[in-house]
């Protein structure tokens, strides 16, 4: 969200379909410095819902996702899908 922001594609949240703590989170993580974002716990539900809209916004923005993404992210076993 801070990224997003910074680039001005920050995502319009009243505008979305995610659930009130999903977009309170999101709302907090672009609010906030980066070492309180890392302090942040997030339930495996909110952490999905999140990833699943961010990949959704990505994939909307930029027609695909960026090369490099999944190695970022720790997700570059090929086994691995979501």
């Amino acid at each position: 969200m801070k990224l997003l922001d910074g680039l001005g594609l920050k995502p319009n949240l009243a505008e979305t379909k995610l659930s009130a703590g999903a977009r309170q989170i999101l709302e907090r993580m672009a609010e906030l410095e980066w070492d309180a974002v890392f302090r942040l716990r997030l339930s495996a539900a909110q952490a999905e819902e999140i990833r699943q809209f961010l990949h959704g916004f990505l994939i909307y923005h930029l027609e695909r996702i960026p090369a490099g993404r999944r190695a970022a992210l720790g997700e570059d076993s090929p086994a691995r899908t979501k």
